[in-house]
C-alpha cells in the first residue's frame, strides 16, 4: 500500500486579535514592571475549544506521515491596534507559538509560508522567528512553495484568486484560477500541481478543473481555505455581502495519486439578528 501524508494547512489565526484563539493564560513580559497577564473572552474561548475539536479530529485515524504547513497571517500585528489584546508583535508571535504547539506534536515536517506585511510587519521579522521556534523547512519562509507528497504536487501560497463579491459566482474565480495555472505551467514546459492550497480571504473556496495536455487528462484540485479568527471591524465594514464567515480549516490525507479533503468548518454568523 502508498504512504499516506496527512497534509495539516493552517491559515490565519491572526493570534494577537480579540477575537482569535490565543492560550488560556498569556503572561505578557513575564517579571518585569510591564508585566501583564491576558485571559480569553468569551469569543476567545469559543474558538479555542472548535480549534481542540479540530485538533482531535485532524489527528484522528490511520495515516503514516503528519506534515503541517503554516500558511500565513499568524499574528494581527499592529495596525489595527484597537482590534488586538497586545501591542506587542513578539508577544503575538509567542501566544500565536502556544495556540499552534500541540498541531506540530507528532509533525514530520514543518513548513511556513509568508503571509501578508500588513499582518506580519515588513522585512519577516516576526516570521522569520516563529519559523525558527517551531523548526520550519530551512528555518524560514516562502512566499510559493510546492511539496512532492506521494505522486501528488502542492502547491502552496497565502495569497490566492479572489472569492468574489457574488454567491453565485463565487465558484469561477477559483475554476479560472486552476485554468490558468495549468496553461502557465504547459507554456513554461512543466506539468500543473495536483492540489493548491491558499489563504487570505477568510472563505471556504473549493474548485476543480479537469487539464488536458502532454500529460493527458489531469484532475486539479484548488481551496481557498477558512480562517481560524471571527471576522473583525475590517471584514465586516468592507465585504458587503458577508452574513456567514467560515472560521475552522481543512485537511487532506494523500496517499498515491488520490486526494481526500476534510474539514471542520463553522459558519459564523456575522449578523446581529434581532427577533
Amino acid at each position: 500500500m502508498a504512504k499516506v501524508y496527512r497534509l495539516v494547512p493552517i491559515t490565519d489565526v491572526h493570534a494577537g486579535l480579540k477575537l482569535a484563539p490565543m492560550p488560556p493564560k498569556f503572561v505578557e513580559h513575564p517579571g518585569s514592571i510591564y508585566e501583564a497577564i491576558h485571559r480569553p473572552n468569551e469569543t476567545q474561548r469559543f474558538l479555542n475549544k472548535l480549534m481542540a475539536k479540530a485538533l482531535k479530529e485532524a489527528k484522528n485515524g490511520e495515516y503514516d506521515e503528519l506534515v503541517v504547513v503554516l500558511l500565513g497571517d499568524e499574528v494581527h500585528g499592529v495596525e489595527r491596534g484597537h482590534e488586538t489584546w497586545t501591542g506587542s508583535p513578539i508577544a503575538q508571535a509567542d501566544a500565536y507559538l502556544e495556540v499552534v504547539r500541540p498541531w506540530l506534536a507528532g509533525a514530520k515536517k514543518v513548513y511556513m509560508v509568508n503571509g501578508t506585511s500588513y499582518h506580519m510587519g515588513e522585512g519577516g521579522t516576526i516570521e522569520d522567528y516563529i519559523a525558527r521556534e517551531v523548526g520550519a523547512y530551512k528555518r524560514q519562509c516562502f512566499h510559493k512553495l510546492e511539496l512532492k507528497l506521494g505522486g501528488i504536487k502542492v502547491m502552496l501560497q497565502h495569497k490566492g484568486p479572489s472569492v468574489g463579491t457574488r454567491a453565485w459566482t463565487r465558484e469561477n474565480s477559483m475554476f479560472h484560477h486552476l485554468k490558468d495555472m495549468s496553461i502557465q505551467a504547459m507554456q513554461n514546459g512543466r506539468e500543473p500541481a495536483d492540489l493548491y492550497l491558499y489563504g487570505h480571504f477568510h472563505t471556504y473556496l473549493p474548485g476543480v478543473f479537469k487539464a488536458k495536455g502532454p500529460w493527458g487528462i489531469k484532475r486539479i484540485e484548488g481551496y481557498v481555505l477558512p480562517a481560524w479568527c471571527a471576522p473583525g471591524e475590517y471584514a465586516l465594514s468592507n465585504v458587503r455581502n458577508l452574513e456567514l464567515a467560515d472560521v475552522g480549516m481543512c485537511w487532506f490525507d494523500i496517499e498515491g495519486d488520490t486526494i481526500t479533503e476534510h474539514n471542520l468548518i463553522y459558519d459564523w454568523d456575522a449578523v446581529e439578528r434581532v427577533q
